[in-house]
This record gives structure tokens, C-alpha cells and sequence, in this order.
């Protein structure tokens, strides 16, 4: 009896991390070098607050549509910018500009951003309760911890703060999918850092073609390409998920950390 229990629990378990997002995939326009982006805090749902995402509207064919194209996180902290700002991308690549030692993405931040973006551009495989969008308080917790979770892992790490249980937790879960992105010239399973800066100009014969001259080191964050992220991960076996929720449901204690200016 105990057996047939611990096994209906665990079926529930997984049935409950293994959900699917919703099947409609958003569209979001695609960043290149030369592309010019728009950051602002996001509307949340439930009237929560931004607590280390930001929204991203690409300029396309000379206008912005005010239409969010994806959401993002910092890469680094200690730039600033005023939301609403345009900002041109001067590149894309696995490292930061502007601080030294520049910090560098890692399997595990690119994992992080990969999962997360399922979960806001509505793909199919996106992991249950990963980015929890229900309430407010939810959002700002994981809003919190993400974004530490980001700073925490990325080479070297920028930030003495723990990154969460929970993403810490499925990191591990999760490790053999971590390990298999494939690391590219200027990416990591699809995931790049958008390099920007503000007030400069181009001096090739048009934007992303030359080098970029002049401006003001802004921001870095990052962007996923939805056309080269890998498939979803794989479900990790029932007693792995137990010990996930046991941890998250534990409780995590994520410093509020309201953006409203800067990283």
C-alpha cells in the first residue's frame, strides 16, 4: 500500500512539472548587431513590481510598435540607464563591456534564460512553476532570485548573494541538460548578450556594418535567439522532482531588489 501511494505521488509530481506552457508562440523580432531596443520595466500582472526583468521593444523599420517583442534580465550590475531610453546593440557575444573583469556567460546562465524564455514567449515544454506568473508576490520572489541566480553564475560571478533554492535546485536536477548546450563563436545554446551603449555612432556604410564609435556604455543583457534554442529538457525522474518541491516549497527568502533606473 505504501508503495502504490509513494507512486501515485510521484505520478503526481510529475504530471504536475511537466505541464506545457500554452502553444502559441510568441513572435519576437529578432536582434542583430546595429539593432536599436527599447528597455522599460514590465508590466506585471496583479499589479507586481519589476524586480530584475525588463521588457524589450526592437525598433523596426525606423519606429518602435510599443509592442514587447521579448523580456530580459541583466547581465551585470552597476550600469545604469533611464527605462524608455533607446539603446543601441554594438553587439552580441558570450562577454559584457564597460566593467573588468567583464563578466562572461556560462551553461548555467544560458539554461536559466533558455527555461525562463519558454516560459514568457509561451513555448510548448516550458518547465511548471518556473517562472511563476499567478500573483505578484510569486513574480517579484522569482524575479528576485532569477536575476541573482544570473549575476551568481556567470564567470566570475558578480554578486556574494546565494542564487535561490529553487533555481539552484534545478540547476542540479537539471544538469546533464545544462551540460549538452552547445557552446558557440558568440552564443550559448542560442543565448547572447546584447553589448549596448547610447549616444554614439556607426562608421561603416550602415548600422551593425561598422565599428561602433563614441556613446556611453549602458547595459548588457541578455537575448535569445527563438529560432536556435534546444529542445526542451528532458523530465527528471519523480524522486528528483520530489526533492525540487520539497526545497521550493521550503521557502526562499529573495532580496526585493526594485529596478527602477538600474541594474
Amino acid at each position: 500500500m505504501r508503495k502504490t501511494i509513494l507512486g501515485k505521488v510521484a505520478l503526481t509530481l510529475l504530471t504536475a512539472l511537466a505541464i506545457c506552457a500554452s502553444a502559441s508562440v510568441a513572435s519576437a523580432a529578432g536582434v542583430v548587431k546595429g539593432s536599436v531596443v527599447k528597455l522599460t520595466n514590465p508590466s506585471f500582472p496583479l499589479g507586481a513590481g519589476g524586480n530584475g526583468e525588463f521588457s524589450v521593444d526592437v525598433k523596426e523599420s525606423g519606429v518602435f510598435d510599443d509592442v514587447i517583442d521579448f523580456h530580459t534580465f541583466c547581465i551585470e550590475k552597476g550600469q545604469s540607464f533611464v527605462p524608455g531610453t533607446e539603446l543601441d546593440v554594438v553587439d552580441l557575444s558570450k562577454s559584457t563591456i564597460g566593467l573588468a573583469p567583464a563578466p562572461v556567460l556560462t551553461k548555467k546562465v544560458a539554461w536559466l534564460f533558455i527555461e525562463y524564455t519558454r516560459v514568457r514567449a509561451g513555448l510548448v515544454g516550458a518547465i511548471a512553476n518556473f517562472y511563476r506568473m499567478d500573483s505578484a508576490a510569486n513574480m517579484n520572489a522569482d524575479a528576485d532570485a532569477l536575476q541573482n541566480a544570473i549575476w551568481h553564475y556567470t564567470a566570475p560571478s558578480q554578486t556574494a548573494l546565494t542564487p535561490g533554492n529553487k533555481y539552484a535546485t534545478l540547476l542540479t536536477i537539471y544538469d546533464s541538460a545544462v551540460n549538452l548546450l552547445v557552446e558557440g563563436t558568440n552564443d550559448i545554446g542560442g543565448v547572447s548578450i546584447m553589448q549596448m551603449k547610447t549616444g554614439g555612432a556607426w562608421s561603416g556604410p550602415g548600422a551593425g556594418l561598422g565599428d561602433y564609435i563614441g556613446g556611453t556604455n549602458r547595459q548588457d543583457q541578455l537575448y535569445a535567439d527563438l529560432d536556435r534554442i534546444p529542445p526542451p529538457s528532458s523530465v527528471p525522474e519523480p524522486a528528483s522532482i520530489a526533492m525540487w518541491l520539497s526545497v521550493a516549497v521550503g521557502g526562499m527568502v529573495a532580496r526585493r531588489r526594485r529596478i527602477a533606473q538600474a541594474c
